[in-house]
């Protein structure tokens, strides 16, 4: 387990994941993890062509381990750069809740 402990902010966690070759049909990312009690976790991926992070995916998590999953079945080249894709895990709320 990779751990967040900041009691300020907003705890993330960013992962570069390597592409090795060419991806046809689906690609699917996951995480599995959870957070504080009453919390949201969201899963971004980073889209490279517009610049921004988007295809959140989000649910409300709590303490027990679950897995957030995003399929995609087209526009690979939007999300994958120097063969990595980059993705966020985030808790919006963090502790200030």
């Amino acid at each position: 387990y990779y751990t967040s402990t900041n009691n300020t902010y907003h705890p993330y966690h960013k992962f570069n994941l390597t592409v090795s070759k060419p991806i046809t049909g689906t690609l699917t990312i996951s995480w599995m993890g959870h957070t504080n009690s009453g919390g949201i976790l969201n899963l971004y991926v980073y889209n490279f062509t517009s610049g921004s992070w988007g295809s959140s995916l989000d649910s409300d998590s709590g303490t027990t381990d679950f897995t957030l999953s995003y399929i995609f079945t087209s526009g690979f080249g939007d999300i994958i750069n120097d063969g990595r894709i980059s993705v966020l895990v985030q808790d919006p709320r963090g502790e200030t809740r």
